[in-house]
């Protein structure tokens, strides 16, 4: 048995990231955080730079691009949070179903002024807001 501490909640949460990625332990996911800090991993990988990350000790090229494959527009990093917002819930569970995660946010954006939520309680706008975001998701 093994146990793995982490600084913060999103250090955790890029090594459970990371963990999911085909050919990477936790061995390697570990080397990969110490190698460099959380945002300049994840501003690598969702630029798309397989070389920075292959700098990373432990981490070749073939390597990095399997993670960047398997993370880049996936990746859920809660800046300094120890529970999400509703709306970082949201927009995170639909990244989850596979939906990439910029085009979840921009259409959140866009449905969070609609006029069928307005003066709704929180918990029914949040049910009806995951709904239509599911539905514009599904269709385009």
């Amino acid at each position: 048995m093994k146990l793995f501490g982490f600084a913060s909640v999103t250090e955790r949460s890029l090594f459970l990231d990371l963990l999911k990625v085909s050919g990477v332990g936790p061995k390697l996911a570990l080397k990969a955080l110490s190698g460099m800090r959380h945002q300049e991993f994840a501003g690598a990988l969702e630029a798309g730079d397989a070389a920075r990350l292959s700098k990373v000790p432990g981490v070749g090229l073939k390597t990095a691009q399997k993670i960047i494959l398997a993370l880049q527009g996936k990746l859920i990093l809660e800046e300094g949070a120890t529970g999400a917002s509703a709306t970082g819930e949201l927009i995170a569970s639909l990244a989850e179903m596979g939906f990439d995660r910029r085009q979840v946010e921009k259409v959140i954006k866009d449905l969070e002024n609609d006029p069928g939520l307005v003066g709704l309680d929180p918990a029914e706008r949040e049910r009806k807001l995951f709904q239509l975001a599911l539905v514009r998701l599904s269709a385009g």
